[in-house]
């Protein structure tokens, strides 16, 4: 969840620059400025309280609690033959939040980052089947975790098209490496079609929470891109690109 967190907050920084109006907590950033990287790292500073609770206005959805209506995983590996379905997961901690590298090329119109985030916590309903370290699994139940502190890089590729005589950012792809994953993972309330297996297969499953979490990273980075991506070309183009990041002229 922490590639989420990282390629959210930044896509919410650029999009917000991008609105209608520009607030005035939120910084431009001249093209020239041998300091650009620290003005956005100001800027997602700036922004923490809005990331956290939201912003209606900017089009900014709230991120502490993150809400997520369905994640799916399928087969993540041989010894893990699984279809799980999470839905209404509930996601704390992501405005915890600290950029410590962002660059951008603006010749290349490409945004690359580092960022560290701390523990997140994870409640969401669940329905699970397939087979799990050769125990054979399907059934319903509750899952929770909580994330160890994490960090990740990633990038945000663009370019700039023109709409009216103006020239607008429009981002092509993205994509987010998880440097860190680890946490502990939780079922609950499991009701499935063998019933007698479902305290030894809670063992199992808590047992390996590891293993579980690291299949899950690709997934993960998967999912921050697909959803991000769609909130940046959402909100992305309503101010010209030469507003947000302007040639400053030197004295």
């Amino acid at each position: 969840m922490s590639s989420i967190a990282s390629l959210t907050v930044t896509f919410l920084f650029i999009s917000s620059c991008l609105s209608v109006e520009i607030p005035s907590f939120v910084p431009r950033c001249c093209q020239e400025d041998p300091k650009l990287g620290e003005c956005f790292i100001k800027g997602t500073e700036d922004l923490r309280q809005y990331t956290k609770t939201g912003h209606k206005a900017l089009g900014i959805p709230p991120i502490s609690p993150l809400f997520i209506q369905e994640i799916k995983f399928e087969q993540l590996t041989e010894s893990l033959d699984v279809n799980v379905l999470l839905k209404n997961a509930t996601v704390t901690g992501l405005d915890t939040y600290e950029f410590t590298e962002f660059t951008y090329d603006p010749k290349n119109y490409t945004f690359h980052g580092h960022v560290k985030v701390g523990a997140l916590t994870v409640v969401s309903k669940i329905d699970f089947s397939g087979e799990v370290f050769d125990v054979k699994l399907s059934g319903t139940g509750e899952v929770s975790g909580t994330s160890d502190p994490t960090e990740a890089t990633f990038n945000v590729y663009g370019k700039i098209v023109k709409k009216d005589g103006e020239d607008f950012f429009e981002v092509t792809d993205g994509n987010t490496q998880v440097k860190k994953l680890g946490g502990k993972i939780h079922f609950a309330n499991f009701q499935s079609d063998n019933n007698e297996l479902v305290a030894a297969l809670n063992d199992v499953i808590n047992s390996n929470a590891q293993v579980l979490i690291r299949q899950l990273r690709g997934p993960i980075e998967t999912l921050a891109k697909t959803t991000i991506l769609e909130i940046v070309n959402g909100l992305a183009g309503t101010v010209p690109y030469n507003v947000v990041f302007p040639h400053c002229k030197k004295e």
